[in-house]
C-alpha cells in the first residue's frame, strides 16, 4: 500500500509489538480480501508469518471487499474467506474472524461511506464554485464573500453528519510482497 512508503511494515510491526507489550492490549488488524488478489492461502500463511511476533497477542478482522467507484476489485467468495481464516487461525495460531458485511445496499459499508460523503462534497464544492462565477451572485466582483465561505463550511458540516465518519483502515491492499521487499523477514 501506498502507506508503506512513509511508513514501512518493519516499522509499523515493532510499533504494534511495543504496544501489545506496553498496554498488555490486542492488536486488531483489518485485511479487506480482494477476489485474485490477496485471498489465497498462500498469502494467508505470509500473512500469518508476519504476525508471528503478536501470536496470541494480535487479532485480525477480515472484511470482504465492499463493491466501490474507481475500483474493480471484488469480494472474495465464501469459500476463499473460509481457507483464508483456517490458514491463520490453524496453520499460525492468529485468530480471525470473517466481518459479515452489511449496509451495502445503501452504499453504507466499509468504505462506502468515505466515497459517498467525498461526492457530496465535490457537488456543494462545484455548486459554490458555479456560484461565485455568476456576476454578483456570491459578492463583490462574482468573489467569494465570508457568507459563502460560512455556507460552504456548513454545508460540509451537514453532509459529515449525514454521512458520519467513515475512517477506512485497509490491511491488505496488496499482498505482502511489500512486506518482504522491506525486509521484515530480517528482523522477526
Amino acid at each position: 500500500m501506498p502507506v508503506n512508503r512513509r511508513y514501512p511494515i518493519a516499522e509499523l510491526l515493532d510499533a504494534c509489538v511495543y504496544y501489545a507489550d506496553t498496554t498488555r492490549r490486542r492488536v486488531s488488524f483489518e485485511w479487506a480480501l480482494i477476489r485474485g488478489v490477496n485471498d489465497s492461502p498462500e498469502v494467508a500463511d505470509r500473512l500469518g508469518l508476519l504476525l508471528q511476533p503478536l501470536r496470541g497477542r494480535c487479532h485480525v478482522n477480515i472484511i470482504p471487499l465492499n463493491p466501490t467507484g474507481g475500483f474493480d476489485g471484488e469480494p472474495a467468495d465464501g469459500r476463499a474467506l473460509k481457507a483464508f481464516v483456517d490458514v491463520l487461525e490453524r496453520a499460525h495460531g492468529v485468530p480471525a474472524t470473517a466481518r459479515v458485511r452489511r449496509g451495502i445496499d445503501i452504499d453504507a459499508g466499509c468504505g462506502q461511506l468515505t466515497q459517498a460523503r467525498q461526492r457530496l462534497v465535490e457537488r456543494e464544492a462545484k455548486r459554490q464554485q458555479q456560484q461565485c462565477e455568476v456576476p454578483g451572485a456570491a459578492g463583490a466582483a462574482g468573489g467569494a464573500g465570508a457568507a459563502d465561505l460560512q455556507e460552504a463550511a456548513e454545508a460540509e458540516a451537514a453532509t459529515t453528519a449525514r454521512l458520519g465518519r467513515a475512517a477506512t483502515m485497509v490491511g491488505g491492499g496488496e499482498p505482502p510482497e511489500a512486506a518482504v521487499a522491506g525486509g521484515w523477514e530480517k528482523r522477526y
